[in-house]
């Protein structure tokens, strides 16, 4: 009995995973990335933690830190992206789930987003680490998974656009004329905002220059 209840809870879980195996890998190391954020990523050389524990405070100090205690902005901004990669993510997934049809540009989309946060973060943390002293400190596991999770991300979601590049590169041709429409758009209702400033001010200038004339007769 307990056997065929647990078989009816983990099938579906499998059945999904298979529907939506990438995006259940994406989901997992997007999890593995935001989680690592919270390891250490800088810690004291071995010879300091030595010289606490000779003193007897080596429980007392606090020997290593995660990016939060030593970020301004970048933890801010890593944790963001992370997040809105495992929203779109979930949101795949829930369609599988539900049996929800996905358009395929929405999801090349979604898999073009989550490579650009896989290399983002990639390159924001490994920026954080190189522009740390690394004289007074050492890097933490937490960066090397964090390194890890975030380049498997970006080596999966990369491959799956490189195998559908066609469609990615028509995906990105509509964004572009999209992007230049609109910016068109604004363009010409800014040129036509001009245009009657323009008018007013003249018209402004004519009535003005007409009173000083009736004025002066």
């Amino acid at each position: 009995m307990e056997k065929t209840e647990q078989a009816n809870v983990v099938n579906p879980v499998l059945d999904l995973i298979k529907k939506a195996k990438l995006q259940s890998i994406n989901l997992g190391l997007l999890l593995v990335s935001l989680l690592s954020m919270f390891f250490a990523w800088f810690s004291l050389p071995n010879e300091f933690k030595e010289l606490a524990k000779a003193f007897g405070s080596e429980d007392k100090v606090d020997t290593s830190v995660n990016i939060y205690e030593t970020s301004g902005f970048s933890d801010v901004l890593i944790t963001a992206m992370t997040l809105v990669a495992i929203g779109l993510t979930s949101y795949v997934i829930y369609s599988v789930y539900s049996n929800k049809k996905i358009a395929k540009k929405v999801s090349l989309g979604i898999i073009v987003i989550t490579a650009g946060v896989g290399a983002l973060n990639f390159l924001l943390g490994g920026f954080h680490v190189l522009s740390e002293n690394k004289e007074t400190i050492d890097v933490g596991m937490g960066f090397y998974i964090f390194a890890l999770a975030n380049l498997a991300i970006l080596a999966v979601n990369g491959y799956k656009a490189y195998l559908n590049k066609d469609a990615v590169l028509s995906l990105a041709k509509e964004v572009k004329e999209e992007a230049t429409e609109k910016i068109e758009e604004m363009t010409n209702k800014v040129e036509d905002a001009t245009v009657v400033e323009e008018k007013i001010e003249e018209d402004s200038v004519e009535s003005t220059e007409e009173k000083s004339e009736a004025k002066s007769e």
